[in-house]
């Protein structure tokens, strides 16, 4: 079907993104290279993991047509970035003939590293900021999000968690958690985003003004058009 081609599109094109940004992290497997020294990372290092994440997913999918799909994507940075508010703010708008559907999520990001084994993964990390950055997210959408930048791919964690856990310190043993191509794949079923943050701020041409309404140092806002419009769309 139409829909499923377009989400295993975005899939597809956000994980192939994530995967061309994770080979550019250092090793984090390396604990002499992390042990101690998370906040310190995370603050050289996710600037510019978020930047190419979002300028990844523009190159790759901006101006796409697939099957009578047609994407369009637009970004914004900020010049000066805040360690107070969200480091990304993602939109998604969808136009499906007469009907469009616009949501939002918000997100911080956190360098962690990773370790595998026969019972999974388990991803950790440290930062003292990050339950009053989680809390001030939730404060303007329940669907705010940690993004976890391990050099084995992007994950994706609740704000809520983060806060009920009362811990600074990042554990996936503690915590539910999805790959970022899962997260996504959520958003555009519509499992995940806020309905009424998107329709406060439905505004592409004007991402500086998105940026600063919901604090957001980076701004990921997508819009897909179907034609001719499918049934089912969510």
């Amino acid at each position: 079907m139409k829909e499923k081609g377009f989400i295993n599109n975005i899939i597809t094109v956000i994980e192939e993104a994530t995967n061309d940004i994770t080979k550019r992290l250092i090793d984090l497997n390396n604990e002499e290279g992390i042990e101690g020294r998370e906040e310190e990372l995370t603050s050289q290092f996710k600037s510019e993991i978020s930047n190419h994440l979002i300028d990844e997913i523009r190159r790759r999918l901006n101006n796409k047509e697939v099957n009578g799909v047609k994407f369009k994507v637009y970004t914004y940075k900020k010049k000066d970035e805040s360690d107070i508010g969200a480091d990304l703010a993602g939109f998604l708008e969808i136009s499906n003939g007469n009907q469009k559907i616009t949501k939002a999520f918000l997100a911080q990001a956190k360098v962690c590293k990773i370790k595998k084994s026969k019972q999974g993964i388990q991803i950790t990390g440290y930062d003292r900021r990050i339950i009053n950055q989680a809390k001030k997210m939730l404060n303007i959408t329940s669907d705010s999000f940690i993004f976890l930048y391990t050099n084995k791919g992007i994950y994706v964690t609740p704000a809520f968690g983060i806060v009920l856990n009362n811990s600074k310190k990042i554990d996936s043993k503690k915590l539910y958690y999805k790959s970022i191509g899962g997260f996504y794949k959520e958003f555009l079923k519509c499992f995940v985003g806020d309905h009424k943050l998107a329709e406060l701020y439905n505004k592409p041409n004007d991402l500086k003004e998105i940026a600063k309404g919901v604090n957001a140092n980076r701004v990921l806002y997508i819009q897909i058009n179907v034609t001719p419009p499918v049934n089912n769309l969510d």
